[in-house]
């Protein structure tokens, strides 16, 4: 409906330990003049005022390029189209009044009068004089009413008639030189417009008889106003843009009662089935700190279509946020804060040596050291992120030490993944406590050092970086070396 508009909202229930439900709500806002009361709502994410026209699929060739050839869509009438109207013209209908016009002025005869011949009583009625300078003057069928029943013809029929009235005052052989048969008529070629078969429409009885039941170009309407309400909420997001290449239909639970004032109200539509799993993630080489996240699967066979989620935990409301585009059977992370019961602590160490004949190949080896403590009543799965130092240099290489317990690359990269990336993930009793010990090495010619990652040069980063050789002066370099 114009002046009427929807944008998806969510509500999930978090209940520990039992999962949770989703509440699909509609943000309904309308300016249509009138209040609605009591009204069956649906809406939907298709646009209704959306033309719509078939692709055109063409054929591929082989050889030598071709011109195009030119576009055809002329088909003849069907046989027996006249008839189709029949019964609509067998009822009597008011015709409307023809209005008078005035009389044109006749001027003085310039030829005699030609007598003309048609199937007309007594051998043919007279007609009346050429006027010069206007058109002739209609013929008067009161001596004939028979005429005014006959059949449409073709032109072709009327000629023949024509050829046999002359044939009875000529004979035949005048009546061919007089009317030459035509050639056959060649199918007229349509234009573009005629080709937009999405743009045409078929003529019905109400048309004069040489449009009925034919093809012609219609005016499509108009794309309706809508007049834009009050600002959305916080993370609102149109359904026509987050649906995609789909289409989905919802309808109210119960009737709805929505003012035309132009503001948002909320109208609660269903539920959808969701699996909900609670996991906590922590990356301790950013941040020492553990963040309680929730692990929401769509097991709807709907897709959930974007837009602001409100998440509370045993009626106690937590937070909001922003909910994206899931297909069926899709994932998404939603963060809940930080837990501060479950503490994580974070500790490295850095070796320097010298391998090779004479020592020519410089060995820097980095051990990770990560601790974490559950103090929640129940039991809970962590999962630690850390990452290796990645790089191009064919003269540095990477190696990986034994982990404990092993550490793995993500079976799903998620976007905030960093290149070699690694995940811990273990599951924490009640009141337990967790010890996690990694590492790596680097591997380069001992003339050389790392930039960004030489821990003698500057700082530790926060996270590993992406490391490069670089080649430092003589003094510099000895120097370096000797420290």
């Amino acid at each position: 409906m114009p002046n009427a508009q929807w944008v998806p909202s969510y509500r999930l229930d978090r209940h520990p330990g039992s999962g949770g439900t989703l509440t699909l709500r509609a943000l309904v806002a309308q300016r249509t003049e009138e209040d609605w009361s009591a009204v069956r709502l649906a809406v939907s994410t298709a646009d209704l005022h959306r033309p719509a026209e078939l692709p055109k699929l063409r054929s591929l060739r082989i050889g030598r390029r071709q011109p195009v050839p030119p576009v055809s869509g002329w088909r003849e009438p069907p046989s027996g189209l006249p008839g189709l109207f029949t019964d609509y013209d067998r009822v009597q209908r008011p015709e409307p009044p023809i209005p008078v016009a005035a009389p044109a002025p006749v001027a003085a005869p310039t030829a005699a009068p030609v007598r003309a011949r048609g199937p007309y009583p007594g051998g043919g009625a007279p007609a009346a004089p050429l006027a010069s300078g206007g058109p002739p003057p209609a013929p008067a069928f009161a001596a004939a009413p028979q005429a005014l029943s006959l059949d449409v013809q073709s032109t072709r029929g009327i000629r023949r008639s024509a050829a046999v009235s002359e044939a009875g005052f000529g004979g035949a052989e005048a009546a061919k030189k007089a009317l030459p048969v035509p050639p056959e008529p060649v199918g007229p070629v349509p234009g573009s417009e005629l080709l937009d078969y999405a743009a045409l429409t078929l003529a019905g009885p109400e048309e004069g008889r040489a449009q009925r039941g034919r093809l012609r170009p219609v005016r499509r309407p108009e794309q309706p106003v809508h007049r834009s309400p009050q600002e959305p909420p916080a993370h609102a997001v149109s359904p026509r843009q987050s649906a995609g290449s789909f289409d989905q239909r919802f309808d109210a639970a119960g009737r709805v009662d929505l003012p035309a004032d132009g503001v948002w109200h909320t109208v609660t539509l269903t539920e959808l089935p969701v699996t909900l799993a609670a996991e906590y993630v922590c990356a301790p080489a950013v941040e020492l700190a553990v963040f309680a996240s929730l692990l929401l699967t769509n097991s709807s066979p709907h897709a959930l279509l974007g837009g602001p989620l409100e998440v509370s935990a045993d009626g106690a409301f937590q937070l909001s946020t922003a909910l994206p585009t899931l297909a069926p059977g899709a994932t998404r992370r939603i963060g809940l804060g930080v837990a501060e019961s479950v503490r994580v602590s974070r500790r490295t160490e850095s070796r320097e040596s010298s391998t090779g004949l004479r020592s020519t190949t410089t060995v820097v080896t980095e051990r990770i050291h990560v601790e974490l403590a559950n103090r929640l009543p129940h039991p809970i799965t962590v999962e630690v992120r850390e990452r290796i130092p990645v790089s191009e240099e064919r003269e540095l290489r990477i190696e990986e030490l034994p982990s404990t317990p092993p550490w793995a690359a993500p079976t799903r990269p998620e976007p905030e993944d960093p290149a070699g990336a690694r995940h811990w993930r273990l599951a924490l009793p009640a009141g337990g406590t967790a010890v996690l010990d990694a590492g790596y090495e680097l591997r380069f010619p001992a003339g050389r050092a790392l930039a960004g990652g030489n821990r003698r040069s500057c700082p530790p980063p926060p996270a590993p970086p992406n490391p490069t050789l670089l080649t430092p002066p003589g003094p510099t370099a000895s120097a370096s070396s000797e420290s």
